[in-house]
């Protein structure tokens, strides 16, 4: 019996030793897949951190270039309405034609929502580690969605106006070189419905462009700053 004690406290060492290196090469392969899910996650977060700083310098480019248009607009606009009130203005046919094509000229930037939508859709927000940046681009996104919504209702800013385009002429609208401005303006100085399209687009334009100036254009190079911030630390 005694001879036997010995022989089962063996195998039952041997057994315990043999679980604990089991136990303990469980613990590195889930440590290496862990480590390698990490490194995983951390490629594909400076991807995104790549992407969105490529979406928000191109949404830049497209509010500026909406900033300019909506100035043109503005002011197109504005030359318009001065004519249709008054008969004193000296104005070359070839400067009325520019008039009128920036009046029908359409604001409609095109935001690159892309990468924010891919992850979205995939669930993977929680790659970006950085929690203050993960929240400013949800909220970010979040008004760029607000201020496309509020684009579409922004008829007198993306379509054209029905009163506007009815006095004007197919030739006229086919070529917009070389309009006539005095036949054109007759014709405005009897429809109230078209100048009051004009003053509408005036002020939807403000609007607009207030917008874009002072809340979409500081939001997005804001983000764009701290992804670039962000992105210093793969350095």
């Amino acid at each position: 019996m005694s001879s036997r004690k010995p022989l089962i406290r063996e195998r039952v060492s041997s057994i315990a030793i043999d679980l604990l290196l089991t136990f303990i090469g469980v613990l590195a392969a889930l440590a290496v897949e862990n480590y390698r899910e990490s490194l995983h996650e951390h490629e594909m977060e400076k991807e995104y951190l790549f992407a969105f700083r490529d979406a928000l310098q191109s949404d830049t480019t497209a509010i500026n270039l909406a900033l300019q248009n909506s100035f043109h607009k503005l002011n197109a606009a504005s030359q318009f309405i001065k004519l249709i009130e008054s008969e004193k203005n000296s104005f070359s046919d070839e400067e009325f034609s520019e008039t009128v094509q920036s009046i029908l000229m359409l604001i409609d930037p095109a935001y690159n929502t892309s990468v924010y939508e891919d992850l979205r859709a995939t669930g993977n927000s929680r790659i970006i580690r950085n929690i203050k940046l993960r929240n400013a681009i949800i909220a970010h996104y979040i008004f760029l969605n607000n201020l496309m919504a509020f684009q579409q209702k922004a008829i007198p800013i993306l379509s054209y106006n029905a009163a506007f385009m009815s006095l004007l002429e197919y030739e006229e609208i086919n070529s917009l070189q070389n309009l006539s401005y005095k036949k054109i303006i007759s014709r405005f100085r009897k429809d109230k419905a078209a100048q009051l399209y004009l003053k509408q687009l005036q002020k939807e334009l403000v609007i607009y462009r207030n917008g874009l100036l002072y809340s979409a254009l500081p939001k997005t190079l804001n983000l764009l700053e701290m992804i670039e911030a962000e992105l210093k630390t793969y350095e």
